[in-house]
């Protein structure tokens, strides 16, 4: 069984993945603001049931960014073991 591995490829997916994260970080941070500043001025019970429901979708979203780092990990590392490879068969071969 064969298989091929573009390393350039799962470098730029490496590179997209920490972009990505890096937006989603910037974008909760950007929310987190924007909420905490609503929340300075709402008072009563809808105030309390959003600032609930905000919570634990916040915690949904970082568990949604730590996934992408460590997704971008793993990338990462498989590009590196690649890269390994092929350069230890190539000098093999010379």
């Amino acid at each position: 069984m064969t298989h091929r591995v573009d390393t350039e490829e799962l470098a730029d997916v490496v590179a997209r993945l920490r972009g990505f994260a890096g937006f989603v970080d910037e974008r909760l941070e950007t929310l987190e603001h924007r909420v905490n500043a609503l929340g300075e001025a709402w008072r009563g019970d809808a105030a309390t049931r959003h600032a609930d429901a905000h919570a634990r979708w916040l915690a949904a979203a970082c568990e949604l960014h730590c996934a992408l780092i460590a997704l971008q990990g793993a990338a990462r590392t498989a590009q590196a073991n690649y890269s390994t490879a092929i350069e230890v068969n190539v000098g093999m071969w010379r």
